[in-house]
């Protein structure tokens, strides 16, 4: 009888303990800041890396399914009005705002012993829509190589584009396991359907930018349950 009680307590505590490191908590709201290291790829014949910076509100459904707004502002430029033969050289002070969807391995890999596979669950992809509106407040359209050779184009303009975001959260976490802060870090590319980020309407190709980014984000408010990430 006593071996039977033993057996049903060390039971019912393998249980707990068990149950107590399978569920968490975490914040469904996390805010951050960062930095990005942008390059345009538009009618402009070579390029120039610029920053901007962002302010961002994620909403976490899970820990590894955020929703994210993420609002811009900085510079985007290139061209060399000098060096070129078209002489197309701008820069653009930019605004944004742009909605994304991020789908973390966390979703797919389980919890595992093994530290690699673990961290693999923080990476992420993310794809949404935005808005940037554009600020050409510097530009060259004549060509120095080229007498009368001129590029058109409007100064002022408000473009859909699709941001397409792989990524990593790296989390730093208190002793019991909750999630403090975020690291956020990785590449995004937005593809733009309108011509005029960099001033220039010409050519069959819409304008692009690319972004290597790094921010923070301080996990918030709003405190939730989940298994174990």
């Amino acid at each position: 009888m006593v071996k039977k009680h033993l057996l049903i307590y060390f039971f019912l505590l393998k249980f707990s303990l068990v149950f107590s490191q399978a569920i968490r908590p975490f914040k469904l709201f996390d805010i951050g800041t960062g930095i990005n290291l942008n390059k345009v790829a538009g009618d402009a014949e070579t390029y120039t890396n610029t920053t901007s910076f962002n302010l961002n509100l994620t909403y976490n459904v899970n820990p590894y399914l955020n929703v994210v707004t993420d609002l811009q502002f900085g510079k985007l430029a290139g061209g060399d009005s000098v060096a070129t033969l078209t002489g197309r050289q701008f820069q653009n002070s930019f605004k944004s705002i742009a909605f994304r969807s991020q789908f973390q391995l966390g979703l797919l890999v389980r919890g595992s012993e093994d530290v690699f596979i673990n961290s693999l669950r923080s990476v992420y992809a993310g794809v949404g829509v935005g808005a940037i509106d554009n600020n050409i407040d510097k530009i060259n359209r004549d060509s120095k190589m080229l007498p009368g050779f001129t590029t058109s184009g409007i100064e002022r303009s408000l473009e859909v584009y699709f941001p397409i975001r792989i990524g990593y959260d790296y989390k730093v976490k208190n002793v019991f396991q909750e999630t403090l802060f975020k690291i956020d870090f990785g590449y995004q590319y937005n593809v733009g359907i309108g011509d005029n980020m960099d001033g220039f309407d010409t050519g069959r190709l819409k304008d692009n930018f690319a972004q290597f980014f790094l921010g923070l984000k301080i996990c918030a408010f709003g405190s939730q349950w989940a298994h174990s990430y």
